[in-house]
């Protein structure tokens, strides 16, 4: 009588390895948000649990994080990949074979055995090995897709910001014109302006409400874009209205060049392809002679009773091939896959520098307006502001450098805005940490809240009756000058 309990053990311990076999390999999200803590992004789902008031860069990055269908399809991947890992660290299901034939004579002869594939098993570790690699590159790329989620949500709130401030000085602007054209109207029905005069003031009073509208306008798309990444619906939300000033400097381009190299989640990815690749080159160099090979037990009963057990091996002969299409291929394979990632390593390398240059020259633009262009264009208002009490100019001189101000402010705006969004994709490109925007200055434009308007409105009734036609014609062509440098 034959004994195969050894064997029916092994087949009954099979499931169990499998079962282990499958075991996750680490707890994927669990590292993604360490990966993501380390590049200064707060993830404590219990700081940013409300979506209501105004949204701090913090708060807009976390929900983005949480509900954009994007990174919940980035997790869903690494699930797909985590399949992979299972199929390679599976045993393969082992062949059992039925046999009854018939004699001549009379009688039968029946048989069966049971075989496993060698050749698998034996290539099970290495393929254990570069399913786990495969992994590893999959974390890296899903880490790499949700900087570029983070980087859009913060461009997205940056802007909306900029858009924010644009509109508020833009509102001031719009105020000054308007201003200036009711005064004009005033001037004209008591005969001390002329026509034309009256007519500039009211086509930079229109132009004026035009960009005002257009400030709008680019206000509701920019937080369109914003509640789009955050799942935001409703308008029981807002932003800040004041961009943070540009830190002093910027670390220098080769320092965040090296850095790419070393953080970038996507190039980290790119090394661990091609890590698995060579191997795999490796694998299917050293078994290339072998081909399918199992092992087993056979085991028969002859017509006349007698039993025959004993093991069986089967394999296949090299005689037309010995596997040298499937060794050209993955050379092939990874030799592409070290030209894309040196492609991908020259890339990073231009973009970081691309990026480090504009926001140096950003940033210098800014300090200029900061620190030279927004006191002189101060100045000039205070100066006019006293000339205009004493007589020496009129009204609408103090309103147009008023709007000249104004104006210079609207481009510092404008420029911080360009600023952070260039500065997301810069962090982005280098898989750097960002800086802390609470520890920097904000762009203070409640000054200006203190416009012409109040003085304007003191100096009206001192100069209606003083003002000299000549004297508005003097500066009509200023006017019109500095109306076609703005619009």
């Amino acid at each position: 009588m034959l004994t195969l309990t050894p064997l029916w053990r092994l087949v009954c311990l099979l499931p169990l390895l499998a079962a282990c076999a499958s075991a996750p390999p680490d707890d994927a999200p669990a590292r993604i948000n360490e990966t993501l803590q380390a590049s200064g992004l707060n993830t404590d789902a219990a700081a940013h649990d409300s979506l209501q008031g105004e949204i701090e860069l913090d708060q807009a990055l976390w929900r983005a994080l949480t509900h954009h269908p994007r990174a919940r399809r980035e997790y869903q991947r690494l699930d797909i990949t985590h399949a992979e890992i299972v199929a390679a660290s599976e045993w393969q299901n082992p062949t059992l074979s039925f046999s009854w034939l018939r004699a001549e004579g009379g009688g039968h002869e029946s048989g069966f055995g049971l075989a496993q594939n060698l050749s698998a098993l034996l290539m099970r570790p290495a393929q254990r090995r570069m399913a786990s690699a495969r992994y590893e590159s999959e974390q890296q790329r899903a880490v790499a897709a949700l900087h570029q989620l983070v980087a859009d949500t913060e461009s997205a709130w940056f802007a909306l910001v900029a858009a924010e401030q644009s509109l508020a000085v833009q509102t001031l602007v719009t105020r000054a014109a308007t201003l200036s054209a009711e005064l004009g109207q005033r001037f004209r029905e008591a005969g001390n302006i002329s026509g034309l005069t009256l007519a500039q003031l009211q086509s930079e009073a229109a132009h004026a409400r035009l960009a005002l509208l257009a400030a709008e306008r680019e206000r509701a798309q920019r937080r369109a874009e914003l509640a789009a990444l955050l799942d935001a619906p409703g308008d029981d939300w807002s932003v800040p209205t004041a961009l943070p000033l540009p830190p002093r400097e910027l670390p220098p381009a080769e320092v965040l060049m090296s850095r790419a190299l070393e953080t970038r989640p996507d190039l980290r990815a790119l090394d661990n392809d091609e890590a698995w690749l060579t191997e795999n080159v490796e694998l299917v160099n050293r078994y290339r002679w072998l081909g399918e090979v199992s092992v087993g037990v056979r085991h028969e009963r002859e017509t006349d009773g007698t039993r025959l057990t004993g093991p069986t091996l089967s394999f296949g002969l090299p005689l037309f091939h010995r596997n040298q299409g499937a060794l050209r291929s993955a050379r092939a394979q990874r030799d592409q896959w070290q030209l894309t990632r040196e492609q991908y390593r020259q890339a990073a390398l231009h973009d970081v520098r691309r990026l480090h240059d504009v926001l140096a020259i950003l940033g210098s633009e800014i300090s200029l307006r900061e620190e030279a262009l927004l006191p002189a264009k101060a100045d000039v208002v205070a100066r006019r502001q006293e000339r205009v009490n004493f007589m020496f100019d009129g009204v609408f001189d103090l309103l147009a450098a008023k709007q000249d101000e104004l104006y210079a402010w609207q481009e510092q705006v404008q420029a911080l805005g360009d600023y952070w969004q260039l500065h997301a994709r810069l962090v982005l490109a280098t898989g750097g940490e960002r800086f802390d925007i609470d520890a920097l200055s904000p762009l203070d434009t409640s000054v200006l809240e203190h416009d012409a308007e109040a003085a304007a409105h003191e100096h009206h009734e001192h100069h209606e009756h003083h003002e000299h036609h000549e004297h508005h014609e003097h500066h009509e062509h200023h006017r019109h000058h500095h109306h076609g440098g703005h619009h």
